[in-house]
């Protein structure tokens, strides 16, 4: 207010009013971006909910050697430990599969990625296993044969052939 005052008064020169003036500009300036730096919601990370297809407790392998894939909402547990809330992402990719003995069709393959990086990646599929169609989690296959992982626990580890365009 001060400041306001001596710029409006004759009794300072034009040299001392623009001086003045700068000074004013300069300490108004990062006050101003201060105020609107502090005001701004910081960015964060938020783990990227897990579809509802894949959620659940799902199994590879027979009797002896299981493997056992736990998805949650946020979170999801393999054999290389828990991950929980920001730790996990999933993402997708579209990719036409076909599937001995099915049409072929586009399917969304998902990736739980983890602070530790990359893990595997699952498309939900509907199988016919033993005369009942059963939702299952497809590997996206490495070479011809996908893993299938079940809700039951299977007595022997269930492979099928798939091939990706």
């Amino acid at each position: 207010m001060l400041l306001m005052g001596l710029l409006g008064s004759s009794a300072l020169s034009n040299k001392a009013k623009s001086v003045l003036k700068l000074s004013l500009s300069m300490m108004v300036v990062p006050v101003i971006a201060g105020a609107v730096l502090t005001t701004t919601k910081p960015v964060t990370s938020h783990a990227a909910a897990t579809p509802k297809a894949m959620r659940g407790t799902w199994y590879f392998g027979g009797a002896h050697h299981r493997q056992t894939l736990k998805v949650a909402h946020y979170s999801f547990s393999d054999a290389t430990g828990h991950y929980t809330g920001s730790q996990v992402t999933a993402k997708y990719s579209k990719h036409k599969i076909k599937v001995a003995g099915y049409k072929a069709k586009t399917v969304k393959f998902y990736r739980l990625t983890t602070l530790m990086g990359d893990r595997q990646t699952y498309a939900p599929y509907k199988l016919k296993m033993g005369g009942h169609y059963r939702n299952v989690l497809l590997v996206m296959p490495q070479n011809v044969y996908s893993h299938v992982y079940t809700h039951f626990k299977p007595n022997k580890a269930h492979y099928v052939k798939v091939r990706v365009y």
